[in-house]
């Protein structure tokens, strides 16, 4: 990715295609939040993330993916990862891509993504609470991909 225009808080935002690897992202990044994911993941896990695309079919991010993630501006981390579930949403269309940007924009992602990372209670384990985000994305993303779930699934098996 390349920055783009300024926002109107006067930060960059991210340009994204399905080329962009963690390391274009890293390199636009401010020094602080390049800092904050150095702190975030050990240099070995590091080095194996800055390799991977960011836009990929897979929807599901690692535990360095979303602890680099929740390093970023909120603006960042939000542009980045709803590009992501869209990527991996593979032919949605794009009034279902639209929905999925409008519903990510009131979304506290940082708490999101604390709860998503959280380990599964062990047998017996009080569960915590999910936050009030987590019901909001759920239903959001089962409002905005609904009447495309059979068309979203055929083009994934083939």
């Amino acid at each position: 990715p390349t920055r783009s225009s300024s926002d109107s808080s006067g930060g960059e935002l991210l340009d994204l295609d399905e080329n962009s690897t963690w390391q274009d992202v890293y390199d636009v990044l401010s020094s602080s939040e390049q800092s904050c994911i150095r702190d975030a993941i050990d240099e070995d896990a590091l080095e194996s993330l800055l390799a991977l695309n960011v836009l990929r079919e897979s929807a599901v991010a690692g535990p360095e993916e979303l602890g680099a993630i929740t390093c970023l501006e909120p603006e960042k981390a939000s542009i980045l990862y709803t590009s992501a579930i869209i990527a991996s949403m593979g032919d949605a269309s794009p009034e279902t891509q639209e929905c999925v940007r409008e519903l990510m924009v009131g979304l506290d992602l940082t708490a999101l993504l604390e709860f998503i990372q959280t380990t599964p209670p062990t047998e017996g384990e009080q569960v915590g609470e999910p936050p009030e985000e987590m019901f909001q994305f759920m239903m959001g993303m089962l409002s905005c991909v609904g009447g495309e779930m059979g068309t979203l699934a055929d083009s994934g098996s083939s």
